[in-house]
């Protein structure tokens, strides 16, 4: 005899959810050289199980967009079945959020087919950004090829509810911040360019910048690196590579002596080559962040809450919380903040506060023990 809820019996629940199976991945497509290039092809990658490749055509791919960098995407093989994908193409070296260096598309692909944007980016636009570096910049194509979709089971609403935390996002977050350079607080001058960057990241990443930045290592490191077309007995330099008086007082100087090095490499032909493998160890920047929540380390701004003090990095929560970074650097900046530098929140526990800034550090929530409620 079946139960029911009308003889007392608890009815049965269940859910279920549609979902669509996916693979991704990308290919970073660099180019060297760019003012000498002409149209060509990225070697074949694959993504997905399928075969693809990056067209690059720095004169355009017609006579409509002559003055425009032209890019394509093809699928490199035959098939029975189109493929269909989410394709994303911009820059690996951009600092800012300009929308020309950046698309998103979906598409369906069939055997040998490729699609793109002719359009891509204004070649005078290009050359005047900071994409160009050396007269090179990179091209980041990344696929999410989408594929059956699949009825599984989920969890029935009258479950008692589990915290789900979604996958982390820190590497955007502190990507799109560094591409940004918002509440950047450190500049580095590298081969006769400047770069920003946050000191608590790099603190929080690497103990050299942590000794550096907050300890007592000081960077004294001279360098020149730039890229030249020499003719016959034609030279380039820098008129003022040093100050004397800095060299004279330097480390440099040893016993009345001191020595220069230079590296020349020669750049000749060009061809798609496939980039040394680089093996990238698995993400530890909910660890490092996390250590950096606890230690204080560069903190600078501070939350007054249950009549605690609770301390946090401005960097952080900005790349992290479109809220604080109205809060900390935009209109909504408390005037109470400008001042004391302390920002008083009413209607909230302590351990509340630490808990959502534990997950804005390390996108995972902290071990709450049986007892605590």
């Amino acid at each position: 005899m079946l139960s029911s809820a009308a003889d007392g019996g608890k009815p049965s629940r269940s859910a279920s959810a549609v979902v669509a199976t996916t693979e991704s991945g990308y290919h970073i497509f660099r180019i060297d050289g760019y003012t000498r290039t002409k149209g060509l092809k990225s070697l074949p990658f694959t993504v997905g199980g399928h075969n693809w490749q990056i067209g690059y055509y720095p004169n355009g791919k017609n006579s409509v967009s002559a003055d425009y960098i032209s890019l394509s995407l093809y699928l490199d093989e035959s098939v029975t079945v189109p493929v269909c994908s989410n394709v994303s193409v911009s820059s690996t070296s951009w600092r800012g959020k300009l929308p020309s260096m950046a698309m998103e598309v979906v598409c369906t692909f069939g055997s040998h087919v490729g699609f793109g944007n002719p359009q891509f980016m204004k070649r005078g636009d290009l050359e005047k950004s900071k994409y160009l570096t050396g007269d090179s910049f990179s091209i980041r194509c990344d696929i999410a090829i989408l594929g059956e979709f699949l009825v599984v089971e989920t969890v029935d609403a009258a479950t008692p509810p589990v915290i789900s935390v979604p996958p982390s996002d820190l590497h955007r977050h502190f990507g799109e911040l560094l591409q940004t350079e918002e509440g950047a607080d450190v500049v580095f001058e590298v081969g006769g360019e400047k770069m920003a960057a946050h000191r608590c990241v790099l603190a929080a990443r690497s103990p050299v910048f942590s000794a550096e930045l907050f300890g007592k290592m000081k960077e004294s490191d001279i360098a020149v690196k730039e890229v030249y077309t020499f003719g016959c007995h034609v030279g380039f330099g820098n008129p003022q590579f040093m100050k004397r008086g800095d060299l004279e007082k330097s480390k440099y100087l040893t016993g009345d002596s001191f020595s220069i090095r230079c590296d020349i490499a020669v750049l000749g032909e060009f061809h798609a080559a496939t980039p040394p493998v680089i093996s990238v160890p698995p993400s530890d920047l909910h660890r490092h962040f996390g250590e950096l929540l606890q230690t204080e380390k560069g903190a600078d701004v501070m939350f007054e809450v249950g009549g605690e003090k609770v301390v946090a990095h401005r960097c952080v929560l900005v790349a992290r919380s479109v809220v604080f970074s109205a809060e900390l650097f935009g209109t909504m900046k408390e005037s109470d903040t400008a001042g004391a530098g302390v920002i008083y929140i009413d209607d909230m526990e302590a351990q509340v506060l630490k808990t959502l800034l534990y997950f804005v550090y390390t996108d995972s929530l902290p071990k709450i023990n049986k007892d605590d409620h």
